[in-house]
């Protein structure tokens, strides 16, 4: 069911970057970061 819910495919990218202390989600111009020690969400954009 989930998957018709959710779509999978679209024209925009999703990308993962990641520092010393933090990974980055960002796709159709929201992002995200996480703490990489604990897994938490830091921050939420959406540009």
């Amino acid at each position: 069911m989930a998957q018709r819910l959710v779509p999978t495919t679209g024209p925009v990218t999703a990308s993962l970057t990641e520092t010393d202390s933090l990974y980055t989600a960002t796709a159709n111009g929201v992002t995200l970061t996480f703490s990489r020690r604990t897994g938490l969400l830091r921050q939420v954009r959406n540009d």
